[in-house]
């Protein structure tokens, strides 16, 4: 998976860089502290002056949205849901507040029933981080799950978790 942002004339090129960097040091932190991510492999700039960050590849996986759309049984989704909630869970606890986190930015395995969260470049990092900051990254998952994915009460679980 390779992310590139391209900007105009010298100051665009430093927030992407700054992104990136950033979000190359948010996710050597999750890795560290086992919340499951890609890996970066490298950042730096093209030839051309544009900032990229490279992660590895998750092969065998599709989107949440996708996930919860086909024909899994409860009990799998139930699964997938539980080691999402305790993903997020750890990471709310370490601090991090994750802005863009929308079904899109979850990535399952259906073999494994295993998630991985993308897209940090946004996040940051908030000592005690406050409850509604919390509910708002909830919040804006659950807003983003089909509706005839989940019963309400399988919403109303993985919220709970």
């Amino acid at each position: 998976m390779k992310k590139e942002y391209a900007g105009r004339g010298w100051l665009a090129h430093l927030k992407p860089k700054r992104l990136m960097l950033h979000e190359a040091r948010v996710l050597g932190t999750l890795e560290r502290e086992g919340i499951p991510a890609p890996k970066w492999i490298a950042v730096g700039n093209t030839f051309k002056g544009d900032a990229f960050l490279i992660t590895e590849e998750i092969p065998d996986t599709v989107t949440l949205k996708t996930y919860l759309a086909e024909n899994h049984s409860r009990s799998q989704k139930k699964e997938v849901l539980r080691a999402l909630a305790c993903s997020l869970a750890r990471m709310h606890t370490l601090g991090f507040c994750h802005p863009d986190l929308y079904s899109k930015h979850v990535l399952v395995n259906p073999e494994s029933r295993k998630v991985f969260i993308l897209d940090w470049q946004r996040s940051v990092r908030i000592q005690d981080l406050p409850w509604v900051v919390r509910c708002e990254n909830l919040a804006r998952l659950h807003a983003t799950i089909e509706e005839t994915s989940l019963s309400n009460l399988e919403r109303l679980a993985f919220l709970s978790c």
